[in-house]
């Protein structure tokens, strides 16, 4: 028995000595990859160092490895790999066996040459014998305690025949992959078209596919609806009402005009017919014409504004004067907002820097009335910000004149839609969509893509307020344990320890007196290991004006990363507090500070320093004279979206 190898994984890798192929093997079943345990099924005797040997099931001599093309009814890449009988004269024999730093010996078998590995199918995951690929990191192994383990990207697993305690191999990091962001996938993209049907649904598409479809009552327990695309294409778009139906707007691809379509069963929105080219690519669009909003009434007309550039010089909201009400003809109505500067940058770490870039594109766009005063509010991605901007309209066609101009998220929220009612009154409740799509460098390799929480948006005295909805109260656990609750004196009792857990809600409200603080911070720190090595720190720096999450103690791999949100401190002066919420879901952080300004922080915990049950939350008032109360509620999982049940 050759067991307890300490293998780097890029150092080893099981090459076989293929001495002849096994018997029919049409009762058995392939051998697979599952999350390592000490079930005994995934425990064998392996070769002596330097030497080839069958391997047989640990302490049962008499069954071993063998090899097929197919093997039940599964046909292999390669040879696949069974369990029979060791007394088989075909019986392979293996061997394990170190070439240089980062491969093995492949070694030649006796009789016909068939020097193979010991492989992972990337796509099926069966295990196989396969040609020796150099440097192929599913043919890379580690043995530990008479397993054989992968040591690829993600979750290698161990090498097992399939059976019920046979579960898939959980990659590094998936403990910390969000549990209540529950519309995510690895190909997730923009959200399209969201809205509030009459019957309580809320519906939003995700480009995933051809716009997926979800709907909702209460915007956090979605359910997928069938079919599952619409099969429009994976570029972003919106969903219009009209008095005449429902029609949904898309791009063709970046600039070859916009597609639409009615809805055949509103409000289901489960069957469509579609209609052609509704508009086409004007001359002046430059490299991008994509992504329509939603249709707004102006002044007797309706308009569809569409993402564009004035020949890459500027960034441009284009409109178009539809014909009448049932959206299937327009013509050109110029450009209603054009930018040509940005408003600062994101770097390649995703922090915000007061660095202006030009404009040559607005991408996702969305324009609507909001609140009773006459107010306009547009929201426009350009590249390196994604940017909200609110002011007046006039003229005809309508032309928008911007009072004030800010960041819809200083992180990781990006194309922003937003949703409302389908009669889309101004004061009618309005919500922001967005999903994680910067590629941040401290966030969790293995989570994929997720739709954030979704946010209400508001206005107050010209300018925007973004608020968890409150239906996330209802995510609060019920334990009797789940809520914790603390004053913080900035003096006299500057710190307090909360409730544990990587899935937590945290609230911070401190008053202010007639004058700001002078100096300090009121902080957070969640995700923290018990010995305080490992944390992420989020909190208000008073000196600095701005909201912060700092990266720097997060994760395993070193980092300099601090993203800032400026916030003057006279803004929370005006609210007489400081009021900070953050939700925590494992690696997907999501952080308010009195409504002003957001950032989605995504991180990857050392997975090494505590388990996500056990991580620490605390907060600190790091200023004198302020008083805090701080509380904590832990957070429930919901289950992933299926199928409604109307749309099967």
């Amino acid at each position: 028995t050759w067991e307890g190898i300490a293998v780097t994984s890029s150092a080893a890798m099981l090459v076989i000595i293929v001495a002849a192929l096994a018997a029919t093997a049409a009762a058995q079943s392939a051998f697979t990859t599952c999350n390592c345990t000490s079930d005994p099924n995934q425990h064998w005797d392996l070769p002596a160092a330097g030497s080839a040997a069958p391997i047989s099931m640990r302490g049962d001599p008499t069954v071993c490895w063998q090899l097929e093309k197919t093997v039940g009814t599964r046909t292999c890449d390669g040879l696949c790999v069974y369990l029979g009988p060791c007394s088989d004269p075909n019986t392979p024999t293996w061997r394990i066996d170190s070439k240089d730093s980062y491969d093995l010996v492949v070694v030649a078998s006796a009789g016909p040459a068939q020097n193979w590995c010991l492989d992972q199918n990337t796509v099926e995951l069966y295990v196989q014998a396969y040609a020796c690929i150099d440097g192929d990191t599913h043919q890379t192994w580690t043995v530990q305690d008479a397993a054989i383990v992968g040591l690829w990207d993600g979750a290698g697993g161990c090498v097992a025949p399939p059976g019920p305690t046979c579960k898939p191999p959980v990659p590094p990091g998936a403990e910390y992959c969000p549990q209540y962001h529950v519309v995510q996938g690895k190909n997730l993209y923009d959200p399209s078209g969201p809205l509030l049907a009459p019957d309580g649904f809320w519906h939003v598409w995700e480009d995933d596919g051809g716009w997926s479809h979800y709907r909702s009552t209460d915007l956090l327990r979605w359910e997928r609806v069938l079919p599952a695309s619409t099969g429009f294409t994976g570029l972003t778009g919106s969903v219009s009402i009209t008095s005449a139906g429902a029609f949904a707007f898309w791009p063709e691809g970046n600039q070859a005009g916009i597609d639409s379509a009615v809805a055949r069963d509103v409000p289901n929105f489960t069957s469509w017919a579609q209609r052609g080219m509704a508009i086409p690519v004007p001359s002046y669009a430059g490299q991008n014409f994509r992504d329509p909003t939603r249709a707004f009434y102006y002044e007797g007309d309706w308009y569809v504004g569409v993402g564009c550039n004035n020949n890459s010089r500027s960034a441009d909201l284009c409109i178009y004067r539809a014909a009448d009400n049932t959206l299937a003809k327009f013509e050109n109505a110029g450009s209603m907002l054009t930018v040509t500067t940005t408003f600062g940058q994101m770097t390649s770490d995703i922090v915000w820097i007061n660095v202006s870039v030009p404009a040559v594109m607005m991408e996702c766009p969305d324009v609507f009335p909001i609140g009773p005063d006459g107010d306009w509010m547009i929201i426009g991605s350009l590249y390196s910000t994604n940017q909200w901007w609110t002011g007046k309209v006039d003229g005809n066609p309508p032309r928008f004149t911007p009072a004030s101009v800010g960041m819809m998220d200083y992180g990781n929220g990006y194309a922003v839609k937003t949703g409302t009612t389908f009669a889309a009154s101004p004061t009618d409740r309005r919500v922001q969509f967005a999903f994680t799509g910067w590629n941040e460098p401290t966030k969790v390799p293995v989570c994929g893509r997720a739709f954030i929480l979704p946010r209400d948006i508001t206005l107050s005295g010209g300018t925007p307020r973004f608020n968890p909805i409150p239906e996330t109260a209802s995510l609060h656990s019920t334990a009797a344990d789940a809520h914790a609750t603390a004053v913080v004196d900035g003096d006299s009792a500057p710190s307090a320890a909360l409730g544990t857990g990587s899935r937590v809600q945290l609230n911070a409200l401190c008053t202010l007196g007639a004058t700001p603080p002078a100096g300090g911070r009121a902080f957070f720190r969640v995700l923290g290991a018990p010995d305080g090595s490992h944390y992420t720190e989020i909190g208000y720096d008073f000196a600095a004006q701005a909201l912060y999450s700092n990266h720097t103690a997060c994760c395993a791999a070193p980092n300099t990363i601090v993203q800032r949100a400026p916030q003057a401190v006279g803004g929370l002066m005006a609210d007489r507090a400081l009021n900070m919420t953050v939700f925590v879901d494992g690696g997907l952080i999501e952080i308010f500070l009195n409504g002003r300004v957001t950032i989605t922080t995504l991180v990857y915990p050392d997975s090494k320093s505590a388990s996500p049950d056990a991580r620490t939350n605390i907060f600190v008032a790091a200023v004198s004279g302020l008083t805090c109360q701080a509380d904590s509620w832990q957070l429930i999982t919901l289950p992933f979206p299926q199928p409604a049940r109307h749309a099967q």
